[in-house]
Formats: structure tokens, sequence, C-alpha cells
């Protein structure tokens, strides 16, 4: 004996079938495009970073960076500091992180670390 599919059963797979594929390429080739768009602007912000930094000792830039925020706040031990230039809009910001424990120090003396 055969089993027999209703009209409205075959509706309802056809449509779970095309949700499952046709709207799930559609929702995955907008996100592939997102995700394409923002790599690409990243790469573009990092080319434009470095074109900013050219020629600069950053070794030494983020060595005077960190002895002048040492002046004024502890930095945390081991601490892992990052330099970046960032691009939003039409500027271009430079950004150093330092993670610091939170105590200031007196101006104008180096904290022990």
């Amino acid at each position: 004996m055969a089993a027999r599919v209703g009209a409205s059963s075959r509706h309802g797979a056809k449509k779970w079938l095309a949700s499952l594929f046709g709207e799930a390429e559609h929702a995955s080739a907008s996100s592939s495009k997102s995700v394409a768009k923002e790599r690409l602007q990243i790469i573009l912000a990092h080319q434009r970073g470095s074109q900013v930094l050219a020629g600069v000792d950053l070794a030494a830039l983020q060595q005077e960076l960190l002895e002048c925020v040492q002046r004024h706040i502890k930095v945390a031990n081991g601490a892992n500091i990052n330099i970046a230039v960032k691009n939003e809009g039409h500027l271009d910001i430079f950004e150093m992180q330092v993670p610091v424990d939170g105590e200031k120090t007196p101006e104008g003396r180096k904290p022990t670390r």
C-alpha cells in the first residue's frame, strides 16, 4: 500500500525545503559578503596605518610612550602593549593599549614594577 500525501503536506514539505536551502543560501551569501567587506576594510585600514607609521621606530615610540604613562599610572606587570593605527572616516587614529593596575603614581616619579 502506498501512502497518500495530501496537498497541504506537499506544500509544507516544499516550503520547508525552500527555507532549508533557498533562504539559507541567500543568508549565507549575505553573511559572506559582509564578512568579506569587513576583512577588506581591515586590510585597507592596516595598509593606511602602515603608511602613517612609515619610517617611525615603533620600538622607541612604544618605550617613550610607556615611560610617559608610567609616570602617572602603574602599569600591570608583564603588560602586553599593543600599538595600532585605525581609520575612522577621515581621521587616522593612533591607539596604544596598555594594561594598568589602576593605581596613580606620584607625579614625575617612576613606579616600581
